[in-house]
């Protein structure tokens, strides 16, 4: 009946997406196997299941209260968070993410139209040549020598330079698409499915490390994760730069030789803003996963779980 009941309600909830449910029945359920277990150890005279049962108990009331510990703590923050900021933290680390995301697809389109420009002047050329013609008793015949010139060739060496800056501007829009995916993978999968995992392997004894680390690793994604990027976000938004790309141009006007009005100060005013606002993307996007991580280890620790988190604390 119980599970019936967080089935059909699994995608529903207050703030959370039903998530709460999930967690109390995964509960209920360990509670019924350790139960199971100290009655048959009763009834069949076990004496060791019995005494395991009730050793077990202590674990099942620690599981209980994280969960009803967590429950409290998350409506509370993000009832505050909905009604000071109008919206919940995961909801609102996105929009700063689709926010930074935008930004950047705009100093994308800017680095385009000077790369457009440069292609254009690096590689127009002029050809010329000179007829000599040869009068043969019978054929008439012209013999054609000449030529091409490239004025502003030397304008691909800049070219060169605008095509790294363009890697660099797939990197961050790459780290800012992988923070978008993440965040909602946190909102649709990790409460619902990581936490009460780990709640009914905490119920034994040989799973009990993994479930400590997997209850840590919901907690600290669903709640730290999201104010790590909110964090980084306000570090953005106050050292961020602002693109002044100035006027590059017209290309099709420079082919038929209008007059080319070049100045090196707007192409630096391009590329600045966007080797600027690369470093700081990157360093607050390993920021986050470092606080993320950080705080996870620390509380696997608490839990009794594993503080290398299977490993991947190596990584940082």
């Amino acid at each position: 009946m119980l599970l019936q009941i967080a089935l059909s309600d699994i995608s529903g909830g207050i703030f959370l997406g039903g998530w709460e449910t999930a967690a109390l029945t995964a509960l209920l359920v360990s509670f019924g196997i350790i139960a199971l277990a100290f009655a048959i150890g009763i009834g069949f005279g076990y004496r060791e299941l019995e005494e395991w049962a009730k050793n077990e108990m202590y674990e099942i009331f620690i599981s209980g209260l994280i969960v009803g510990t967590l429950i409290g703590l998350i409506n509370i923050i993000f009832a505050m968070s909905i009604n000071l900021a109008g919206g919940n933290p995961l909801e609102i680390a996105s929009s700063n993410v689709s926010s930074m995301i935008l930004e950047t697809n705009g100093l994308f389109l800017t680095l385009l139209q000077y790369n457009l420009y440069l292609g254009a002047l690096s590689t127009l050329k002029f050809s010329f040549f000179v007829p000599i013609p040869i009068i043969p008793p019978v054929v008439f015949l012209v013999i054609r020598i000449g030529s091409f010139v490239s004025p502003w060739a030397g304008l691909g060496a800049l070219m060169s330079g605008v095509d790294s800056v363009f890697n660099v501007l797939g990197a961050m829009i790459a780290a800012l698409l992988v923070e978008q995916v993440l965040l909602s993978f946190i909102k649709l999968v990790i409460l619902k499915y990581f936490l009460p995992l780990g709640i009914l392997m905490r119920t034994f004894s040989i799973t009990r490390v993994a479930g400590g680390t997997l209850i840590a690793i919901a907690i600290g994604a669903y709640i730290i994760y999201p104010l790590a990027v909110i964090y980084s976000w306000n570090v953005y938004s106050q050292f961020k730069a602002v693109s002044t790309p100035g006027n590059p141009g017209d290309p099709a006007g420079h082919m038929i030789l209008e007059n080319i009005k070049w100045d090196i100060k707007d192409t630096i005013n391009t590329l600045t803003p966007i080797l600027k606002n690369f470093v700081i993307i990157g360093i607050t996007f390993f920021l986050s996963i470092i606080i993320t991580f950080s705080s996870i280890r620390s509380l696997a620790g608490a839990l009794g779980g594993d503080p290398d988190l299977f490993g991947l604390a190596r990584l940082i």
